[in-house]
């Protein structure tokens, strides 16, 4: 088996072969457990690095990330998903504390120790705490307005915040921001 046949740089090729399993994953041509390696090695820059400390750097990363001037809203999502993808392969999560979802769970009426009811409000917490998160970390300068008239609504009982990352994206793109329109 040949090593990622030149679709892999050589620095992430020596990160390969610099693995414990790399030797194992060769002799047995095991396609999967390569795959596996090269995603670890992409997402943690190293196939030794300590796991928790790729968590912490992945974390770091995510939490001091926002959208530049000169960042399209499309490339902003695609870099996101990115740093979210890494941080879920390192067995990371966002948003998703037992009493956030306890609590949801009981405002519905329904019973916290049912897993499947668990497991869906997990999952809509999670998506909602992400697509609020890229909300307000889009760029201050283009959706600045969006975002003051977002909190301002949630004040007077109107909650217009965006619930999953597709519609907090939608919010974002079709945003007419009228002060840059003039």
């Amino acid at each position: 088996m040949v090593v990622c046949n030149g679709q892999c740089s050589p620095s992430v090729v020596d990160r390969l072969k610099a693995s414990d399993t790399f030797a194992e994953i060769m002799r047995t041509s095991n396609l999967i457990n390569l795959l596996r390696l090269i995603r670890t090695s992409m997402y943690s820059g190293a196939t030794s690095k300590n796991p928790m400390h790729s968590l912490i750097e992945a974390r770091q990363g995510f939490y001091s990330f926002c959208q530049s001037n000169r960042m399209s809203t499309a490339e902003f999502l695609r870099i996101y998903q990115g740093l979210v993808d890494n941080i879920v392969h390192l067995d990371g999560n966002f948003g998703t504390d037992e009493a956030v979802i306890r609590k949801r769970i009981l405002a519905g009426n329904q019973d916290p120790n049912n897993q499947t009811t668990w497991d869906t409000m997990k999952t809509i917490v999670r998506e909602k705490y992400l697509a609020i998160n890229l909300f307000l970390i889009a760029n201050p300068k283009r959706y600045g307005v969006l975002l003051a008239n977002t909190q301002n609504n949630y004040v007077s009982d109107v909650d217009k915040y965006p619930k999953t990352l597709s519609k907090s994206y939608d919010m974002l793109v079709n945003y007419v921001n009228l002060e840059l329109v003039s």
